[in-house]
């Protein structure tokens, strides 16, 4: 497989990774509430704690997306099944930290 084979096939989700990895490093790292809340919305209870809750869950998204990069290169049906067991899981860990903050 030559590189633009390779990007053919995973570019999307490598593009989306690398969004996924920085918005976590804006929650992680910098704490960075309006990059993932509208302005309009009241701040969570516990601001910190709900940006390395949000980003932790973003980081894991992202992971995820990345690993789907590489495995449908494999098979492409266990990259759908991973990609939708990721999202599931993203969701219903942003539900928890949803209501554990708000």
């Amino acid at each position: 497989m030559t590189f633009s084979q390779f990007i053919e096939q995973s570019g999307i989700s490598l593009l989306m990774a690398a969004a996924c990895f920085y918005f976590a490093w804006k929650l992680l790292a910098k704490h960075d509430l309006a990059a993932i809340r509208n302005k309009d919305k009241p701040k969570p209870k516990h601001e910190r704690e709900y940006t390395q809750a949000a980003g932790r869950g973003v980081l894991f998204f992202g992971l995820a997306v990345l690993a789907n990069a590489f495995i449908v290169l494999f098979d492409v049906y266990v990259g759908f099944i991973e990609i939708i067991i990721a999202v599931v899981l993203t969701i219903i860990y942003w539900k928890k930290i949803s209501d554990l903050y708000e």
